[in-house]
């Protein structure tokens, strides 16, 4: 998921599109949420289908403080009402655009990313 109201977004989804690497590029709260609803009847449909569990769906999260608050909001909305296990099946790799509290605590821990 790649917030596309900013120049960052848009360049990084440009790079991405010409490495046809799956994106989706949003640009309002109802892209966000058009998209959970996508990933969570994918999974759900999976369950109904196979006796295994999904394997965990990595989504990188790409945008600033307010994107990603926004995708967390979503998240715990769409599975507020699952069973536990749920919460395996997705994992967030978390891409801080721009001045964002995420990216500064990352250059705390990681010498490497801090000089980037």
């Amino acid at each position: 998921l790649i917030n596309i109201t900013d120049w960052q977004g848009q360049y990084l989804a440009e790079l991405l599109q010409e490495q046809n690497m799956p994106i989706v590029s949003t640009c309002s709260a109802a892209d966000i949420q058009a998209a959970f609803n996508t990933i969570v009847t994918r999974i759900q449909r999976f369950c109904n289908c196979n006796s295994q569990m999904p394997p965990p769906i990595k989504l990188a999260v790409t945008g600033d403080q307010s994107y990603l608050s926004t995708i967390l909001r979503f998240f715990v909305e769409q599975l507020g009402n699952k069973t536990p296990e749920w919460l395996s099946f997705i994992r967030f790799l978390v891409i801080p655009l721009g001045s964002h509290p995420v990216a500064k605590y990352l250059a705390t821990l990681d010498n490497k990313y801090n000089t980037i």
